[in-house]
């Protein structure tokens, strides 16, 4: 249904064009892959909101601490390093993937070679791509709530996710 509604002319013009059967089937069989892919990806203690406003530093030690545990759990073990590490818009993230990897074996993290990192943080920052379309989308259709994308300029942030979720799917590497 949000395809079609996409496809149909009803979030504008610009989308119409990027709503093809082929691009569908696309983005079909990326979701298939990364489905099969995430089930796989060994578990960790996740924040699940690993984002700047929930961390600081303490002012004597300078030690890190994260805030707003509400959300921890069980998950995929990278995916708060994700949208950093595994968005191939980002700066080069070697030396991240570098310290981030030093921290995790100091944290009592298994040795994990930088690319299995690389390669699980890609992976689900392309889910987190998909998941961000279809939510925006959703929002749309069921809520009639236009959300934060539309509006002001608004519908470019949809375009744009729609844009990154088919490079993301004609990128895909698995």
């Amino acid at each position: 249904a949000i395809w079609s509604t996409a496809a149909s002319g009803e979030f504008g013009p610009d989308l119409v064009s990027l709503c093809s059967t082929t691009k569908k089937d696309d983005l079909l069989s990326l979701s298939t892959s990364l489905s099969e892919c995430l089930s796989e990806l060994k578990r960790g203690y996740a924040h699940n909101e690993y984002v700047p406003m929930q961390i600081g530093r303490r002012g004597r030690t300078g030690e890190m601490v994260v805030f707003d545990l509400r959300t921890t759990g069980l998950g995929p073990r990278f995916i708060d390093v994700a949208p950093w590490l595994g968005d191939p818009g980002k700066i080069d993230s070697s030396d991240l993937a570098d310290h981030y990897l030093q921290e995790y074996s100091t944290a009592g993290g298994a040795s994990v070679s930088k690319e299995v990192l690389m390669s699980e943080t890609r992976m689900l920052w392309q889910a987190r791509v998909i998941s961000g379309l279809n939510r925006s989308f959703e929002r749309v259709l069921t809520a009639n709530d236009p959300g934060p994308e539309t509006g002001s300029g608004g519908e470019k942030t949809r375009d744009h996710l729609l844009q990154a979720a088919l490079g993301v799917a004609h990128g895909h590497d698995f």
